[in-house]
């Protein structure tokens, strides 16, 4: 997402939006605190708005008396058609300095954390179990497992890639 810019202060917010182009309605997304709390940053006429955007008790994201949404996306997606409380409709995602990758949500585990090859074991069988139960005529089921060289950490734990339907005829 390129509009997520992860957990930046409003101060550092401002001059990423005020650098390159100054199209009224480019915008950012940034996490206020850790607590499911965000902000959307845009520009209007020079200069940049905040608007909180907070999660409700079922998980909804919303900006004060706005509408609610699942995701981020969802938001972002209905405020680049309608203002609907807006100074403005979305219009240009403030690209991130240095084309940095920002993840929301908890961070990704990194490679040797203890659990991670047991989830995709888990996460496989699991696969295994539910594909290997369809009923299609005339039909069968393969998953396709590869392992994961490229990581040395992870080179023995299959990964599923893929699940093909192919026609008995072409087995026989």
């Amino acid at each position: 997402m390129p509009w997520f810019h992860g957990a930046i202060t409003r101060e550092n917010s401002e001059p990423r939006l005020q650098n390159g182009s100054r199209t009224n309605g480019k915008f950012l997304i940034r996490q206020r605190d850790q607590n499911g709390s965000y902000a959307l940053c845009l520009l209007h006429e020079g200069q940049v708005m905040h608007y909180r955007i907070d999660r409700d008790s079922t998980g909804k994201l919303s900006i004060p008396d706005g509408k609610k949404f699942d995701t981020l996306w969802q938001l972002v997606e209905h405020y680049s058609y309608k203002p609907d409380g807006l100074l403005r409709v979305l219009t240009e995602p403030c690209p991130r300095p240095d084309g940095e990758t920002v993840l929301i949500g908890r961070p990704v585990p990194p490679l040797n954390h203890p659990g991670l090859g047991s989830a995709i074991l888990n996460a496989a069988d699991g696969l295994r179990s539910m594909f290997g139960q369809l009923n299609l005529p005339g039909r069968k089921v393969n998953i396709v497992c590869i392992n994961l060289t490229v990581i040395p950490t992870l080179s023995s734990l299959p990964l599923c890639v893929g699940i093909f339907y192919s026609t008995l005829s072409s087995f026989v």
